[in-house]
This record gives C-alpha cells, structure tokens and sequence, in this order.
C-alpha cells in the first residue's frame, strides 16, 4: 500500500492517496502481536487452519508505512502538547 499510495502522494500532493496511508497503517497495527513481535498474515486462515499465530516475509514491506505513520502521530503530538500542559504564573 505504501509504494502505491505514498509514492502515488509524492509524486502528485493529490490528498486522497495521503489519506490511505494512515487508514491502512491503522488497520494494520490491529495485526500486530506484540508476544512474537510481528503483524498477522491472513487473518481469515487462523481459524480454520488452526493456526495460533502466522506471519508471511511479505508483511515487511509495510514496516515503512507502520513506521510512517508512529512518526506522524508523534510530531502531532509533540506539536499539540504545549498547548495542553498547564502554564507557569
């Protein structure tokens, strides 16, 4: 989704690809098993294929857009903040 839709934003500012990017990354970090510390593959597969947990080289590819989009919510953040702590009288 990233090398279609971010490089489809960098090339024309067009903001409908620049939405996907975070919706996606969104989505996909509800894959994400932190106990073996990789994304889901074919969640569909689990059940039926009695698969306690799966994950396919594939799903690297979206680490860049995973990153991506931590480093965006940070910057927001760290942007928002100063305006919600407390000022010193």
């Amino acid at each position: 989704m990233f090398c279609s839709y971010g490089n489809g934003y960098r090339l024309t500012k067009n903001p409908a690809y620049k939405k996907v990017i975070p919706d996606t990354a969104d989505s996909l970090s509800a894959l994400f098993n932190p106990v073996v510390g990789t994304m889901l593959s074919w969640p569909r597969e689990v059940e039926p294929r009695n698969w306690p947990h799966n994950t396919i080289m594939d799903n690297m590819i979206n680490l860049e857009m995973l990153f991506g989009r931590r480093r965006m919510v940070a910057i927001l953040i760290c942007m928002i903040l100063p305006f919600l702590m407390p000022t010193k009288q």
